[in-house]
């Protein structure tokens, strides 16, 4: 193989990778915060916000329930129960 030809399959690597680099998520820039810690906690002052984490917490407990019934009556089969258990298409 000539140097020619082992430099062109170098570079067309190297491209590869870089590109593979580009498409990750990138870290926040050093003293600037990331949106999620922007977001955090932003809402907790809103009069309604206990109400909210309530209903969230009620809404997963019962939810859970509801999939566990499920599996439980048809031993795991149906394609919804293991939906709902895992949140995530079967």
């Amino acid at each position: 193989m000539t140097a020619l030809k082992k430099l062109e399959e170098r570079i067309e690597t190297l491209e590869r990778e870089v590109a593979i680099l580009k498409d990750r998520p990138q870290p926040a820039p050093e003293g600037k915060k990331s949106w999620l810690d922007l977001m955090w906690g932003s809402m907790s002052d809103y009069p309604d916000f206990d109400k909210v984490v309530r209903y969230g917490r009620e809404f997963r407990k019962n939810y859970d329930k509801l999939a566990a019934r499920e599996r439980t009556r048809d031993g795991g089969r149906n394609k919804r129960s293991k939906t709902l258990s895992s949140g995530k298409e079967a």
